[in-house]
C-alpha cells in the first residue's frame, strides 16, 4: 500500500476550515482502527468509525484505486448529519485520510497483490497484520533507538551549539524554557518542535547566524545533557500529550515546559556544582544561582523580648520538591537536600515560606506586582509559657541543622525536672500487675497514660522507651493505669528477662507474693546402663521429682511448651539441655507410659552406640553410670574399624589399607549379632571386602542375592579371589534351581538373583543361612515389593547389604533396607515417616536429622575415591550443549506448550490420577531432544544432539579414546550404533535384549581393545560391569537419577583403571535436559549429613512444582 496525497480530498471539501477540522481530529487520535476492504476493478476500500468533537462515532469510507503513478478516489461515505445535509467531504473523511496515510509511512500496510473473493463478485474483508503502534508508546521505542544512536554512532560533544536552560518557579509549576545558540542566543519558540527536529536530524534556520543539522554531535557536551533531557521529557510525553497540535497551543505555551518531579531532578543533577539561570516569576526576580548537593544551615534567631517571651526570625525561602529530593533556594543558591533533613526541619521551613504560599495563593497580583520590597523575614512570637517544651522537644531536634543563635533567653532555667520512674509489681491471682508511675519534682503520671498536649514537660522519649519494655510483656488494663500479664509464657518471660530490662530504667517495689515466684534450673539428670544379656538395662532419676513429675514435664514439653509449672510452684524452662536428653529418650527410643513411671526399660543391644552417642553428646547436663560389662561392649564396637582379624590366606588378593578396615568393620559386626550396609563409592571393591569377611568364617553358609546383570560377574569374582570357595549359582529351569537350592547347604557361597529369588522363594522354606548378603541394596528401597518381602524373608543369621547409594531419592529408602538388615530398628515405617522422614525431608527439622544420624551411622560405611584412592586418576565432568534446529524446535515447544497447558487447567487431584500420562509427555520430550524420530515416525529432519554426538565421537576415536556411551533409549542407541558403524567405526551394543552369556563376551571383547564404542543401556548396564578399557564415557540423555548415571560412569573409573577418565554430558539447550541437570545439581546433597543421596524423584513433584520446571527459562 502506498500514501495518498491529501491534496485530492480537498477539491471534495466545502471550506479549508473542514480541512483543518479534519487535521484536529487525526492529531487528537480519533480514528479507529481501519480496515482495507479489496473490491473487483482493483479498487480499494478504506473504512473506519471516527470520534466527533461532540463524542459521536462515524462510520467513515474512502474508496480509492491506486494507478502506476497517481491515486483516484471514487466515492467517499460518512453516515454524519454534515456529509448528507451538504453532500461534501466531511472533516471525518479528511481525519480517515491523514490517519490511512500515517499509518502506511508507519509501514503498517503490507501490499497484497492477490484479490481474495467469494463467488467471483462478492467482496471481502482483508484483516490488518497489526494495529499501529499507540503513539506514546512510538514515541517510547524512538526515545531508545535514539539513545542508541547517540551512544554508539555519534561523536557528540563536540560541537559548539549551545542550549542554555531557565528554570522558572511559577505558582503553579516549575517549567523549563531554552535559549539556543553559539555566540548570539535565540530564544527556542517551540521546545516540541526542537525535540522533533533532533530525533529527526533536521537542518534548521533560527536566523542569519545559526542554522545546522540538529544532530547531538553538533551540541556543546554541557548541551547534550540538556538533549538528553529533552527526550526523557518527550517520552514522558510533555509534548506530545500537552500539545499535541502546536497550533493550538499559545507561543508561550510552546516556548516553555512542565518539569515533572524526576525531571526536575534531572535537571538539578545535570547541574550540580554549575550556575543554572532561575526566573523567580512570583518575586519578579531573575538570577544565576549555583546548584550544591548540601543541607544548608539556615539561620534561627531566637531573642528574648520585654514581655518574658521571645522573638523568633528566620530567612524567606524557596522549596519545592522532586522525584527523589528536596530543593531549597535560599540566597542565590539551589540547595539539593537529603529526606532527613526535611524531615528534621520541615516545619521550620514551611514557616519560612508561608508567605511565598500566601503569594501564590494571590498570583494574580504577583504577576504586576514588584514583591521585592514587601517581602520581610519571617518572625514570630513564642511564649515564656511555652518555653520548656521548646527547650527540650525543638532545640534538640534542630540544633545541629539549622544555625540557631539564642540571645537575651535562657533556655536551660526553662528545662523540666529529670522523670523518674517507679514500678509496683505483685502476684495477684495466676498473673502479675504492675503499676507504672513516673514523677517530675512533685508532678506524678501513669506512664501507661500517653502524656496530653499541654504536658508538654514530660520526657516522652524516656517514657516511651519503659513503656516499650512493659508492654513486651504486659497489657494495659481499662483503667489506663495497670499492666497485667498476657499468658504464662510473657509472665514468666518477664521473670527471667524483662525484670532486668526494667530495673535498668525504673525503681522496683515488689511484694512478698511477686518474690515468690521464680524460675528455677532444670534438677539433676542421672542415668544408669547395665548390661544384661543381650538387652540393655537402661534407668535414670531426676533429683527431687516424682515419676509422675517427669511425665507431665515431658506432656508439656510435646505441647511446645516454654515452662512447665512444678508443684512447689516454681517454674523450670523447657529448652533445658539436661531436660532435652530425657525428651530425646522418650521420642527416640518410645519409652511407655509404664517405662516412665518405673524409670527403667530394656532395649537391644543394637542400641548400644546409640545410646552411648546420645550420653556423651550431653555429657555436661547428664550424669551416667556405665557397668563394665558395657563399658566393654562400647569398647569394642568403637574399634570395630580397628580389629584384629586376620586376612584369610584363601583370598587371593592384597587388600587396600581402607579395604581391611572394611573387613575388620563387617567381622566385629558379624560377632555381636549386627547388620550393617558397606556403602563404599562404586568401584572401591565391595565385592572383594564381603568374600574376604566370608573367607574369615569358614564353614558358614552364606547367600548372595543381586540384580540378574550381576550373577555371573560374582561367580567370576569368587573364582578370582576366593577359588578355594564352593560356588553355587542358581539359574535354568525351576526344576534345575530348586535342586541347586537345596544342595545349598554344601556350598559356602549360593548366587541368585531378585528376580530368581521371587519366584523360588518356595524351595527356601527350611532353609537357614549363616550369613546373607544383597547387593546393589537399591533394589529393596520400596519395602512393598516383591524383592523386599523376598529378601526379608529368608532366615538367616546376619545379614549385609552393598550399596553405593543407600539413598537414591528418598529417605523412607534407608528405612526399607535397614528392616532387611536388623528388622524393628527405625521401628515400624509409619512411625519412621511420622517421627523423622516427613520431618527431615519437609520441615528440615535438624533434631529429627541428628536423631536418624545416630540411629545409622555406626552400622553405615561409606568411603570416596577421592578420599581412599589418591593414586585412582581423575574424572573430568563436561557439559556440551547442542541447539535445536528450527523443525526441531518447533516439535518440542508445541510438545511442551501442550503439556503446560492441560496441566494448568487439571486439579491437583486429577494431576494425581493422570501421573503415568504426564511422566509419559516428559518421556516424549525427552525423546525428542535426543531423535524427533523416537516420537514421530514420519520426522525426516536432523538431530542435532545426534549430530553432535556423532562428532564428539568421530574425534575421539581418532585421538585414540575408546568410549562408553550410555542412553535409557534402546532405539536411539542402535539408531547411534548405525550412524557410528556408516562412519567406519567398530560398535558393540548392549541392552536388556541381550543375555547373560553374550553381555559376558561382549564386556571381554571390548576390554580387548575390539571395539571403538560400546554402547549400552543405561538399566541395563549400568552397574555390575567392569570396562576399564574406556576413558571416555558420554551420557546421552540425562535420567532424573544422578546416582544411576553416577554408577554407569563408574564402570569406567574403577579400580584398574590407568587413564584419566573424562564423562561427557550432551544437554539440549533451552529444554527440560538442561531443566533436570539443574535439578540434579540442586538435590545432590539431598540427606548428605544423614549418608548420601543423588536423586530427583519426578514422582515427588506436585503440578506447580512441575509447571514451575517446564516453564524455568535457562
Amino acid at each position: 500500500m502506498r500514501m495518498i496525497n491529501p491534496y485530492l480530498i480537498k477539491k471534495y471539501l466545502r471550506d479549508e476550515e473542514t480541512y483543518n477540522l479534519g487535521n484536529d481530529l487525526f492529531m487528537n487520535e480519533c480514528v479507529g482502527r481501519i480496515e482495507l476492504v479489496n473490491y473487483v476493478m482493483g479498487a480499494t476500500g478504506i473504512r473506519a468509525r471516527v470520534q466527533g468533537s461532540t463524542g459521536n462515532l462515524y462510520q467513515t469510507e474512502l474508496v480509492v484505486v491506486f494507478m502506476q503513478d497517481r491515486e483516484q478516489i471514487l466515492k467517499y461515505n460518512c453516515d454524519c448529519e454534515s456529509f448528507h445535509k451538504n453532500s461534501c467531504a466531511c472533516k471525518h473523511l479528511v481525519a480517515l485520510l491523514m490517519e490511512y496515510n500515517y499509518q502506511v509511512d508507519d509501514g503498517n500496510f503490507a501490499y497484497k497483490s492477490e484479490r481474495e473473493t467469494d463467488n467471483g463478485n462478492k467482496r471481502k474483508k482483508i484483516a490488518l497484520p497489526e494495529k499501529p503502534s499507540d503513539r506514546e508508546l512510538k514515541n517510547l521505542v524512538d526515545y531508545y533507538v535514539l539513545q542508541d544512536r547517540n551512544q554508539f554512532c555519534q561523536e557528540y560533544g563536540n560541537g559548539d551549539v549551545r542550549l542554555v536552560p531557565i528554570l522558572h518557579l511559577e505558582a503553579d509549576r516549575e517549567s523549563l524554557e531554552l535559549k539556543i545558540g553559539t555566540t548570539q542566543l535565540y530564544i527556542v519558540k517551540d521546545i516540541g518542535e526542537l525535540v522533533m527536529n533532533i530525533k529527526q536530524m533536521r537542518y534548521v534556520s533560527y536566523g542569519k547566524k545559526l542554522a545546522f543539522t540538529h544532530s547531538q554531535s553538533a551540541f556543546t557536551r554541557e548541551a547534550t545533557g540538556v538533549v538528553n533531557l529533552l527526550l526523557e521529557l518527550d517520552n514522558e510525553n510533555e509534548f506530545s500529550l500537552r500539545y499535541r497540535n502546536w497550533s493550538y497551543g499559545s507561543t508561550q505555551q510552546r516556548r516553555s515546559v512542565t518539569l515533572s518531579p524526576p525531571m526536575l531532578d534531572r535537571l538539578m543533577e545535570l547541574y550540580e556544582g554549575k550556575m543554572l539561570h532561575v526566573d523567580d516569576q512570583l518575586l519578579n526576580r531573575q538570577s544565576d544561582v549555583s546548584v550544591v548537593r548540601k543541607n544548608p544551615k539556615l539561620p534561627l534567631m531566637i531573642t528574648g523580648n520585654e514581655k518574658k517571651g521571645a522573638d523568633v526570625q528566620m530567612e524567606p525561602v524557596f522549596l519545592t520538591e522532586g522525584g527523589r529530593q528536596w530543593y531549597l533556594l535560599w540566597q542565590d543558591c539551589f540547595y539539593i537536600c537529603t529526606r532527613e533533613y526535611y524531615e528534621r526541619v520541615k516545619g521550620f521551613l514551611k514557616l519560612m515560606g508561608k508567605q511565598r504560599d500566601q503569594f501564590k495563593k494571590n498570583s494574580y497580583y504577583g504577576r504586576f506586582r514588584n514583591f521585592q520590597e514587601d517581602i520581610i523575614n519571617p518572625s514570630f512570637y513564642l511564649s515564656e509559657a511555652d518555653f520548656g517544651a521548646f527547650s527540650k522537644n525543638v532545640l534538640p531536634v534542630v540544633a545541629d541543622m539549622l544555625d540557631v543563635r539564642i540571645r537575651k533567653v535562657d533556655f536551660s532555667s526553662y528545662e523540666p525536672e529529670e522523670a523518674v520512674f517507679r514500678s509496683y509489681l505483685d502476684k495477684v491471682g495466676n498473673r502479675i500487675e504492675c503499676k507504672a508511675k513516673v514523677l517530675y519534682g512533685e508532678e506524678e503520671y501513669d506512664v501507661a497514660k500517653i502524656p496530653a498536649k499541654e504536658e508538654a514537660m514530660r520526657d516522652i522519649r524516656k517514657e516511651f522507651e519503659v513503656r516499650s519494655i512493659l508492654e513486651c510483656y504486659f497489657e494495659v488494663a481499662s483503667d489506663q493505669q495497670t499492666y497485667y500479664s498476657k499468658q504464662e509464657d510473657a509472665m514468666l518471660d518477664f521473670l527471667e528477662e524483662g525484670l532486668a530490662q526494667l530495673e535498668a530504667v525504673s525503681e522496683i517495689f515488689a511484694t512478698d507474693r511477686f518474690k515468690s515466684m521464680r524460675v528455677i534450673p532444670m534438677p539433676a539428670v542421672t542415668a544408669g546402663i547395665k548390661l544384661k544379656g543381650n538387652l540393655l538395662d537402661v534407668s535414670w532419676n531426676v533429683e527431687g521429682m516424682s515419676a509422675q513429675e517427669v511425665l507431665d514435664i515431658l506432656a508439656d514439653y510435646k505441647k511446645k511448651k516454654k515452662y512447665h509449672k512444678l508443684k512447689s510452684g516454681d517454674f523450670i524452662r523447657m529448652d533445658e539441655n539436661s531436660l532435652a536428653v530425657l525428651v530425646e529418650l522418650n521420642e527416640g527410643l518410645h519409652l511407655t507410659k509404664e517405662q516412665l513411671k518405673e524409670r527403667k526399660a530394656e532395649f537391644p543391644l543394637y542400641r548400644s552406640l546409640y545410646l552411648d552417642l546420645l550420653m556423651k553428646e550431653n555429657a555436661d547436663y547428664i550424669r551416667v553410670e556405665r557397668d563394665r560389662e558395657f563399658k566393654s561392649v562400647i569398647r569394642e564396637m568403637r574399634a570395630m574399624e580397628d580389629g584384629d582379624y586376620e586376612i584369610p590366606q584363601q583370598i587371593k588378593a592384597v587388600l587396600r589399607p581402607y579395604q581391611e578396615v572394611g573387613f575388620q568393620w563387617l567381622c566385629s559386626l558379624a560377632k555381636f549379632g549386627f547388620g550393617g550396609i558397606l556403602a563404599d563409592d562404586m568401584g572401591l571393591g565391595k565385592t572383594l571386602q564381603v568374600l574376604t569377611f566370608l573367607a574369615a568364617h569358614p564353614g558358614s553358609k552364606a547367600l548372595v542375592v543381586c540384580p540378574a546383570s550381576l550373577v555371573y560377574n560374582w561367580e567370576e569374582e569368587c573364582r578370582r579371589f576366593y577359588p578355594s570357595a564352593r560356588t553355587a549359582t542358581v539359574a535354568g529351569t525351576a526344576h534345575a534351581r530348586q535342586i541347586r537350592i537345596e544342595e545349598s547347604e554344601t556350598y559356602d557361597i549360593t548366587i541368585t538373583s531378585y528376580d530368581l529369588l521371587k519366584r523360588d522363594i518356595d524351595f527356601y522354606e527350611g532353609k537357614r543361612f549363616d550369613y546373607m548378603i544383597i547387593d546393589e541394596a537399591q533394589y529393596i528401597k520400596n519395602a512393598s515389593t516383591q524383592a523386599a518381602k523376598a529378601v526379608k524373608a529368608i532366615a538367616c543369621t546376619g545379614r549385609f547389604a552393598l550399596t553405593g547409594t543407600p539413598i537414591e531419592n528418598r529417605i523412607g529408602e534407608l528405612w526399607s533396607i535397614f528392616e532387611f538388615l536388623m528388622p524393628g530398628y527405625l521401628f515400624s515405617y509409619k512411625r519412621f515417616k511420622d517421627e523423622l522422614e516427613a520431618p527431615i525431608a519437609e520441615c528440615k527439622d535438624e533434631t529429627a536429622r541428628i536423631r536418624l544420624s545416630r540411629f545409622v551411622r555406626p552400622f553405615i560405611m561409606r568411603r570416596l575415591k577421592k578420599d581412599v584412592l589418591k593414586e585412582l586418576p581423575d574424572k573430568i565432568e563436561e557439559v556440551i550443549y547442542a541447539k535445536m534446529d528450527e523443525e526441531q524446535d518447533k516439535l518440542y515447544q508445541a510438545r511442551e506448550k501442550q503439556l503446560l497447558m492441560t496441566l494448568s487447567k487439571q486439579t491437583e487431584a486429577e494431576f494425581k490420577t493422570q501421573k503415568l500420562w504426564v511422566l509419559a509427555e516428559l518421556t516424549a520430550l525427552r525423546q525428542i531432544c535426543c531423535d524427533p524420530s523416537l516420537v514421530y515416525e514420519n520426522y525426516t529432519g536432523d538431530s542435532a544432539k545426534a549430530q553432535t554426538c556423532v562428532e564428539v565421537v568421530e574425534n575421539a576415536v581418532g585421538g585414540g579414546h575408546k568410549i562408553l556411551l550410555f542412553s535409557q533409549f534402546s532405539t536411539m542407541l542402535e539408531h547411534l550404533s548405525g550412524l557410528f558403524q556408516a562412519r567406519g567405526l567398530q560398535t558393540f551394543l548392549l541392552t536388556g535384549k541381550t543375555s547373560k552369556e553374550e553381555r559376558r563376551r561382549l564386556v571381554a571383547e571390548f576390554q580387548n581393545g575390539n571395539a571403538d564404542v560400546f554402547l549400552i543401556s543405561l538399566k541395563a548396564g549400568g552397574t555390575g560391569l567392569n570396562l576399564t578399557a574406556a576413558d571416555l564415557v558420554i551420557h546421552y540423555d540425562p535420567w532424573w537419577n544422578l546416582a544411576a548415571q553416577n554408577q554407569a560412569t563408574d564402570r569406567a573409573h574403577r579400580i584398574g583403571q590407568d587413564n584419566k577418565v573424562t564423562v561427557v554430558r550432551l544437554i539440549m539447550k533451552g529444554t527440560i535436559e538442561e531443566r533436570i541437570l539443574k535439578m540434579q545439581e540442586d538435590k545432590q546433597n539431598l540427606a548428605d549429613s544423614i549418608i548420601s543421596a543423588d536423586g530427583v524423584s519426578i514422582s515427588g513433584l506436585d503440578k506447580e512444582q512441575l509447571i514451575s520446571v517446564l516453564e524455568e527459562k535457562s
